[in-house]
Formats: C-alpha cells, sequence, structure tokens
C-alpha cells in the first residue's frame, strides 16, 4: 500500500464507526467502497462509468457468493449495506437526504479506464457543496486529487482556489501532500465540518 493511501485510511479509521454512514463518491473499482463497507452502517458509492459501477458491484460477488441485490432502478441498486449509484457525483442531493459522517473523492480518471473520461472540477464542486449540505458537524470530506494529467492539473488548480475561497467559519481544511517526489504524486484534502 502505497504513502498517500496509507493516509488516507488513516483519517477513515479515525474519522468512522460502526454506526457511520459515508459516501463513496467515486467508487472506479470499488476499493474505497468495499473497505467502507465493513467498517461502517451504510455506504452510497457514486460513479457515472457503468463499467466502474459493474467492477465494484463484481469484486462484492467474489467476496459474498451469495450476495442478493436489489435493483431500485437503472441506476440504483442495493446489497448488504451498500447503495452503487450509477450517476454523476453532481448528483448526491437526489439520491441522498440523511446526514453522513464521510465522504471521499479519488479525482482523476479511472485506473485501468479510459483516460478521456476524467472528473472535471464543475461537477466536482457542485459535489461537495452537496456533501458538505449532508455532512454533520464534526464529519470529514477526503479528496486525493490525481494531478499528473492535464485534466487533473487544471482541476487541481481550480479546486485548489475554491477550497483556499472556503468560508473559515464552517470548516477546517488540509493539506496532506509528498514534498518529496516527483511527476506531480497525489495530495489529500482533509475537510472538518465545525
Amino acid at each position: 500500500m502505497n504513502f498517500i493511501l496509507k493516509q488516507v485510511y488513516k483519517i477513515l479509521d479515525s474519522s468512522i464507526n460502526s454506526n457511520s454512514i459515508a459516501i463513496d463518491a467515486t467508487c472506479g473499482n470499488g476499493n474505497d467502497t468495499i473497505y467502507l463497507s465493513e467498517k461502517v452502517k451504510k455506504v452510497f458509492a457514486f460513479d457515472i462509468q457503468k463499467n466502474a459501477i459493474e467492477t465494484t458491484l463484481d469484486r462484492f460477488k467474489v467476496k459474498y457468493s451469495d450476495l442478493k441485490i436489489e435493483t431500485k432502478s437503472d441506476k440504483e441498486s442495493s446489497f448488504l449495506n451498500v447503495t452503487l449509484i450509477n450517476d454523476g457525483h453532481e448528483n448526491i442531493l437526489n439520491y441522498i437526504t440523511e446526514t453522513v459522517d464521510f465522504v471521499i473523492f479519488n479525482l482523476g480518471y479511472l485506473p485501468n479506464g479510459d483516460k478521456k473520461i476524467s472528473t472535471k472540477f464543475e461537477t466536482t464542486e457542485k459535489a461537495i457543496e452537496s456533501s458538505f449540505k449532508l455532512l454533520k458537524s464534526g464529519g470529514k470530506i477526503i479528496i486525493v486529487v490525481y494531478w499528473g494529467h492535464e485534466d487533473g492539473q487544471i482541476e487541481s488548480r481550480y479546486l485548489k482556489n475554491y477550497l483556499e475561497s472556503f468560508p473559515m467559519n464552517s470548516a477546517d481544511i488540509m493539506i496532506h501532500s509528498l514534498i518529496n517526489k516527483p511527476n506531480n504524486p497525489p495530495y489529500i484534502y482533509e475537510i472538518v465540518k465545525r
């Protein structure tokens, strides 16, 4: 496990418990969704790419051979304590009304996927604002920024400006970064709601 991922899970583990409700705003290949499902009461996992949702579901099927899946719509299915949603994270408020404890974003493109399909600041900003509305006081949003590609660098710049102007009385925001590594290593924003 790389250093950034260790930091993410360290933050995550200190922020959740068995009664927590979490959002994986970019489920990708399902790693964070599976990790969260083993530690919290409920997980909502979003991805705009159907193949990411299918990969995540397949990983759960391997882990739980008797998995019973309830299909709620063509975009939403549930099993165990997980709801998978095949929609952009900017639409979080269309699916979730309850207070959440933790939200995680992994920005960039799907690992081993189409690099032309990448998160964009416009939808990420809306997703952060929506998540923040749902977040309980003391809850956290973790944003892992992968910016080793052109779209990621653009999103990284806009995101930095946006978070630097975030109201000080509503959240504390910290950045975790590797400053001695080449090639734009990923970094983490940690947002704690006041």
